[in-house]
């Protein structure tokens, strides 16, 4: 009888669905592409886990954010392609059950807050959770937005990434959020919206007047940590500071119109033979090749509207870059 009794509860426990991890292993490296609205400034944000730490009472990881900007240190053609880096934030974390609980480091002369639900990958459809409120940013005007926002499940499923099976949740800000995330998130690394949107991993400041343009869009490029890596575009995530070198600022480039709606001139201080046309996420989109002159057009009315990249090769092997607009 005990022999029966312990077999069925072995066959019991064996049965059960093992739970999925939540939250990210050791080592965890996120980047998101972006683009600045006034500037038209692009590049990529690399968040990563810079070590643990206890932190009101808790046993939490450390996240530092910088972002990478590339942009034009004047108007064509003699303006080159610059790089310039700068914090974006310092943010924690820890996990109680399935609720991964974050706060960010204050800056100077701002006041400590406490811990707030980040993600809860058990809630259902129609559930809330408060992600800020007005005490937490007290020197900010509020733009008549919420005293506090709130995130709500719009919907969930369970999805496979990178050979590993999540809860995906999508939420969105209620509406008047001053802070908020919107799109897509999985319950081992979070926000994985592809599309270009106002949001971020963490819930970030943004308008409350739906009629305002944000300054910053962002979307998910990849993921690594010492458990997987997830690249859905399997391209370089860091695509404009590994293919960006000092060659590249050897020539310089102007096109013209820009923005442009068919065709592109462009002038580069050299000869060209060949031009390429690079998308936000840094796949080549078009090769063109050229008769070695210091000047071409080319067509880019197939292309959708958005920023683009143009890239020039001499004969040498050299290159330049320069950013322009489909309209």
């Amino acid at each position: 009888m005990k022999r029966l009794v312990l077999t069925t509860l072995l066959a019991f426990f064996y049965a059960l669905p093992s739970r999925a991890q939540v939250w990210v292993e050791n080592n965890a490296v996120w980047h998101y592409d972006f683009w600045e609205t006034s500037t038209g400034m692009q590049g990529f944000i690399k968040v990563k886990h810079t070590g643990d730490t206890l932190i009101d009472g808790h046993n939490s990881k450390r996240f530092d954010a910088l972002m990478y900007g590339f942009f034009m240190d004047g108007p064509p053609p003699d303006g080159e392609l610059v790089m310039s880096t700068w914090p974006f934030g310092t943010w924690f974390t820890y996990v109680s059950g399935d609720t991964v609980f974050f706060k960010r480091q204050p800056p100077t002369g701002m006041p400590d807050v406490p811990f707030r639900v980040l993600y809860n990958f058990n809630a259902q459809v129609g559930d809330q959770w408060m992600v800020q409120t007005v005490t937490d940013t007290p020197s900010f005007d509020q733009f008549g937005c919420n005293d506090s926002s709130y995130l709500e499940v719009q919907s969930r499923s369970t999805v496979t990434l990178a050979g590993e099976s999540m809860t995906q949740l999508n939420v969105n800000g209620v509406e008047g959020n001053y802070y908020s995330i919107d799109g897509p998130v999985v319950s081992r690394f979070g926000y994985v919206n592809q599309q270009l949107s106002a949001n971020f991993l963490f819930p970030y400041v943004r308008s409350c007047d739906n009629t305002i343009i944000e300054y910053y869009y962002t979307k998910f490029k990849c993921f690594q940590d010492d458990g997987i890596s997830y690249n859905p575009s399997g391209e370089d995530c860091e695509y404009l500071l590994n293919h960006l070198g000092t060659n590249e600022l050897q020539l310089s480039l102007g096109v013209a119109p820009n923005p442009a709606s068919s065709e592109l001139t462009v002038q580069m201080n050299g000869t060209m033979n060949r031009c390429e046309v690079i998308g936000i996420t840094g796949e080549a989109l078009m090769n063109i090749a050229i008769p070695e002159q210091d000047h071409c057009t080319i067509s880019v009315a197939t292309l959708a509207p958005g920023v683009y990249y143009l890239k020039a090769y001499d004969h040498k092997g050299r290159t330049a870059l320069i950013r322009f607009i489909r309209n």
